[in-house]
């Protein structure tokens, strides 16, 4: 016979209860932990999806962090600097959602966030209410009893917190804990990766961004115009700005240069008055001063409420509220800068700051750039213009009037203005027209204002200064010549440059250049000018000097012509007194020196020609003549030549 249990079987069945009521635990747990799984790659697929949305992920840990601790709301805040603000939110009220906008959290012990922040470790209130140093208005919003705040660490610094509530005071276990820090590390991740992925982004944006630049740049041919265009609308795009705008310095003010995306209205005022002096209160007056980067909020500014023109300009007219002001550096001077503004209150961010900065210097690069491809254009192109003027030069040397007018031609092309002429110092003392450009009015002032006295007119200054001379204002600057007034004002001119025309201290007269504008010539223009002027001078004294040799030429061939003379009738002189001589000398032989003097003296032979005459002539020692005078006639007996045989023999 069995034996029964002394229990009664009854031993057996509490061990199979308690196994069951294991087993429910075992099975509660699993199903804890496969979800918590299912969650886990939920946020992981959500990551992987969402490289670029961080959004997406935060809203995917929240929900999930919720659904799994038996939360009711579930927040993300993320640090910025300087406050704690609100990144995700599952389950509050839009009424609760609003009010953690609107008041950023800052490091502390008021509220869970910020408690959570300083002690970077895990932290839970049981009860809101029974907590002295909690005093966070949010709560009566909320509604909220017991809360957790968990800390998103990166390199062992908070970067934010995860803060999950309850409305019933109901403490959080350990393993719901750890869950939530398991999500604060997913946070992390997904953080970083946005970051990263963001950085990434950025720097390809920026790298883009740069590398259109320079090929503006490279494309430009010197051109400016397009390349601030180009930095500009970069500048606002990646900085997240609303519109931006350039300036150049200009002798101690700025002048706008370029303007992106501005409000119409401001953009009208600012063509119409580009000069701006900021004062010392105004960002870009603090920006010249210091030479580093400065912004603040335009409208609380001390110069806007001050009434500083470019300051009310920019908040009244453009509505703008954040305002950065870059500085344009070369050699540690101010060139100029880059300004980009928001219409809200928000700070750019230190990466902003250094991106414009880099436009900045991309924008000095261009103007060097400009500089030194325009300095080499217009090297060239004076070169050119006085290769031309010196060929002309060398192919008139006995006219200047061809050198006059290609020196007016390679001006206007040089100036880009017509208003060029050239004035000499005639014969008679007085400043006459020489060449003059073809612009209207010239010839109203050939007739009105010349000739005209060298003292009172523009010329005789420049002669008298020795130097090329500058009248900014033509029209009502002081120490305007009364003939250069009356000269801008038929012309219509409002500044002009005078360069004179000097050889060896004499005034010979000058060459000027005008412009429709009020201001001064720079000094590459007046040296340029000064050039021009010399060669001028070439071509009057080559003119002079090519007369003068004529002259002397001319001279020279009429004495050569009187000497060639001279020595002719000298030649014929001498050849007849030698025949003089000869003949007395002759003459003397036959006839007494009474006789033969007589003959000379009388200057003609006439006594000697044969005539007939009776006379009783002696003859001694003649030989042959006897013979001779038997056989001849009696002209041929006194014949000179028959006489002279004789003598011969």
């Amino acid at each position: 016979m069995r034996r029964r249990d002394k229990a009664g079987g009854k031993r057996p069945r509490r061990r199979f209860k308690t196994s069951k009521r294991q087993n429910g635990l075992k099975a509660r747990d699993r199903d804890e932990t496969l979800e918590q799984l299912a969650a886990t790659s939920e946020v992981l697929e959500a990551i992987s999806r969402s490289t670029f949305d961080l959004q997406i992920v935060l809203a995917t840990l929240v929900k999930s962090a919720g659904r799994l601790c038996q939360a009711e709301n579930v927040q993300i805040f993320l640090y910025d600097g300087e406050f704690y603000r609100i990144a995700a939110d599952n389950g509050f009220s839009p009424e609760y959602q609003q009010y953690a906008r609107d008041h950023p959290i800052r490091p502390g012990r008021d509220t869970l966030v910020a408690r959570t922040a300083l002690g970077i470790e895990p932290v839970q209130i049981p009860d809101a209410l029974a907590d002295p140093e909690y005093t966070y208005g949010g709560q009566k919003l909320g509604g909220y009893r017991t809360l957790l705040g968990v800390p998103l660490l990166r390199d062992e610094k908070c970067i934010g917190v995860i803060a999950l509530t309850r409305s019933k005071v109901h403490p959080f276990t350990d393993r719901q804990v750890a869950l939530v820090t398991n999500f604060a590390a997913q946070a992390v991740i997904a953080i970083e990766n946005a970051r990263l992925l963001n950085e990434l982004r950025e720097s390809l944006e920026q790298q883009t961004a740069t590398s259109d630049v320079l090929r503006v740049i490279s494309s430009s041919q010197g051109e400016l115009e397009p390349v601030f265009e180009a930095l500009l609308a970069n500048a606002v795009r990646l900085c997240d700005a609303k519109f931006g705008t350039l300036w150049l310095s200009d002798e101690g003010a700025f002048r706008v240069a370029a303007l992106h995306n501005a409000p119409a209205e401001y953009v009208e005022h600012r063509w119409r008055e580009p000069m701006v002096r900021p004062g010392p209160q105004t960002a870009m007056g603090r920006m010249t001063g210091s030479q580093q980067p400065v912004q603040y909020d335009a409208a609380a500014g001390e110069a806007y409420r001050a009434g500083d023109p470019l300051a009310v300009s920019i908040v009244e007219l453009a509505h703008a509220r954040t305002f950065l002001s870059v500085p344009m550096l070369k050699e540690k001077t101010v060139v100029g800068a880059i300004n980009i503004y928001r219409q809200e209150v928000q700070a750019f961010t230190g990466k902003q700051v250094e991106l414009v900065q880099n436009f900045a210097a991309q924008a000095v690069i261009a103007i060097e750039n400009a500089r030194l491809l325009n300095e080499t254009k217009e090297a060239l192109e004076q070169q050119r213009a006085s290769a031309e003027v010196l060929n002309v030069i060398s192919n008139s040397l006995s006219d200047a009037e061809p050198v006059f007018e290609k020196i007016v031609e390679s001006c206007e092309r040089i100036f880009a203005t017509s208003r060029i002429g050239l004035n000499l110092i005639g014969p008679d003392g007085l400043v006459h027209a020489g060449a003059y450009g073809q612009f209207p009015g010239a010839e109203n002032l050939r007739r009105e204002n010349f000739p005209h006295p060298v003292a009172g007119s523009a010329t005789g200054a420049a002669i008298s200064a020795g130097s090329p001379i500058q009248y900014p204002d033509a029209l009502s600057g002081p120490d305007v010549p009364q003939y250069g007034r009356r000269a801008a004002k038929i012309l219509g001119l409002r500044a002009f440059l005078m360069a004179p025309l000097l050889s060896e201290g004499r005034g010979l007269g000058a060459i000027f250049v005008g412009r429709e504008t009020i201001g001064s010539f720079s000094d590459k223009e007046v040296a340029l000018l000064k050039t021009f002027a010399a060669q001028a001078v070439i071509a009057i004294e080559n003119t002079r000097l090519l007369r003068e040799l004529r002259q002397t030429t001319d001279q020279l061939k009429a004495q050569s012509h009187q000497l060639a003379n001279l020595n002719q009738q000298l030649e014929e002189r001498v050849a007849d007194q030698i025949g003089e001589i000869e003949r007395m000398s002759r003459l003397r032989r036959f006839l007494p020196p009474q006789v033969a003097d007589l003959i000379v003296a009388s200057g003609s032979e006439k006594q000697l020609e044969s005539h007939r005459r009776e006379i009783t002539a002696l003859f001694c020692d003649l030989r042959g003549f006897t013979g001779f005078s038997e056989s001849s006639d009696p002209e041929d007996v006194m014949a000179r030549n028959a006489i002279e045989a004789l003598m011969q023999k």
